[in-house]
């Protein structure tokens, strides 16, 4: 926490001393930091994941042996980019299943789809504030998260923001305050920085992971400011009529896809 407050506090001395002024929704930054590609060390680069990185991460990956879960995705992506009319898109990834059913391994995979094509870029945005944020996932160590930046205005989209170990994929951790995450992201504000996102860069794909929509409020939340929804169902212990009421709460008509896993 002190190393927090020390960075903040570094931040603001250096926004003093230029007379500048951080815009979390400015068109200047969401170019700069977010459509443009984050200039990675020659030791980050090395880090970019490997084939036998992506299947001990069980994350899909071109040339993977198992066609049929890489080809699932891609009609999953495929489908995505024609209710979206192929250009930038919002969509949230979340389970019906049972309370402790946190897996965001279908929303990353999702993100991972899209960013395997070169022409296209994804942004993978945890807002599961119940789970620790995916470090695992990124070739640069944490030091804020989403809440951080709806918080603090000094704490621009760019601190937010990390290289993931796939090329072209971004991550946005929850970050520290999670106590109040729900209430941070029902804030009109959150909606605005996705949504600029989305009308400046089409090419870019946001995809947020939350946790369970029928024991926790954040997906339903979220669901407002998404243009789609992808419902995760682990098959052995969801019934349809949870499934019935997880999409009764998110909206039938945003309803993109369902994705069963065991």
């Amino acid at each position: 926490m002190d190393k927090l407050k020390q960075i903040i506090t570094e931040k603001r001395a250096a926004n003093r001393a230029t007379g500048s002024e951080q815009n979390p929704n400015s068109h200047d930054l969401v170019n700069r930091f977010i459509a443009g590609e984050m200039v990675l060390t020659k030791e980050e680069r090395k880090r970019l994941w490997k084939p036998d990185t992506m299947v001990a991460k069980q994350v899909i990956y071109q040339g993977m042996e198992n066609l049929d879960v890489l080809n699932a995705y891609r009609e999953l992506r495929t489908k995505l980019l024609r209710k979206s009319g192929g250009s930038s898109a919002i969509t949230l990834i979340t389970s019906a299943g049972g309370k402790t059913h946190h897996n965001s391994d279908v929303a990353f995979n999702l993100a991972t789809s899209f960013a395997m094509d070169t022409s296209k870029s994804s942004i993978y945005v945890d807002c599961d504030p119940y789970t620790a944020d995916r470090q695992d996932l990124a070739i640069r160590d944490f030091q804020f998260g989403l809440t951080d930046h709806l918080r603090d205005s000094n704490i621009s989209l760019a601190d937010a923001t990390y290289p993931s170990g796939v090329e072209h994929l971004k991550i946005i951790p929850t970050g520290g305050h999670t106590d109040t995450a729900a209430e941070f992201f029902n804030h009109p504000r959150l909606g605005g920085i996705f949504n600029e996102i989305k009308y400046s860069l089409p090419h870019v794909f946001i995809f947020i992971h939350t946790p369970p929509v029928l024991h926790y409020s954040e997906a339903s939340i979220l669901a407002d400011i998404a243009d789609m929804v992808v419902l995760v169902v682990p098959s052995k212990q969801t019934t349809q009529t949870q499934i019935n009421e997880s999409i009764e709460l998110l909206g039938k008509d945003k309803m993109a896809g369902v994705v069963f896993t065991e």
